[in-house]
């Protein structure tokens, strides 16, 4: 990859491209490549830099073979989808784009991925702002003391729901020391006042 990364750096059309970007000099366009040349530019422009880009691709399948090729060329990036609309009253919602959007947002904002790939519907729905994000985030470092009721009104702010038993995403519950709780994947968080019981967060995915 790194012999393909030189080749392209070689090319006149590239450096001017690249000291562009460089320099703030937008809007800038390159024509004439395919998909996974399209990929190829932005990772090499991204590779040795503190960027971050936003790519916006024509449809989905597009967004996510572009986001596909970066992974593989050892750029972090991210699908970022379009979000559902439910405009009436029923028994179940799935919330699962809007997870995955919301996680999308927060990897970019910590630096988890360089490139967040969209399509233009995808992008230009509206989402919460970074403070609120920033602020509805909680960390939880191992081996540090957790207590479910914190936990709890956090997840609670964060927009999920409290229920007896969880069997879906958005969802958690409390039973003495254990707080499950459904993200992407379902986890168990255990806790205890006990200094001699250590705290473990399981994947059960």
């Amino acid at each position: 990859m790194r012999f393909l990364d030189n080749v392209f750096r070689e090319t006149e059309e590239y450096k001017v491209l690249e000291n562009a970007v460089n320099k703030g000099r937008f809007p800038c366009m390159a024509t004439g490549l395919s998909a996974v040349h399209k990929a190829h530019l932005v990772h090499s422009v991204l590779v040795n830099g503190d960027k971050n880009a936003l790519l916006l691709a024509s449809d989905e399948a597009e967004a996510q073979k572009l986001c596909s090729d970066l992974k593989a060329m050892g750029t972090s990036a991210v699908f970022y989808p379009s979000r559902d609309f439910t405009f009436r009253e029923i028994e179940g919602v799935s919330r699962e784009f809007e997870h995955q959007r919301i996680g999308a947002l927060y990897g970019f904002m910590t630096g988890q991925y360089k490139v967040i790939v969209a399509c233009a519907d995808g992008a230009l729905q509206y989402t919460m702002p970074k403070k609120v994000l920033e602020k509805s985030s909680v960390k939880v470092k191992s081996g540090a003391e957790v207590s479910p009721e914190k936990m709890a009104a956090a997840l609670l702010a964060g927009g999920y729901v409290r229920v007896e038993q969880v069997d879906g995403t958005g969802q958690f519950a409390v039973r003495g020391g254990i707080l499950d709780f459904f993200k992407s994947t379902r986890y168990l968080l255990l806790t205890s006042k006990r200094k001699d019981v250590q705290n473990s967060l399981t994947n059960l995915s």
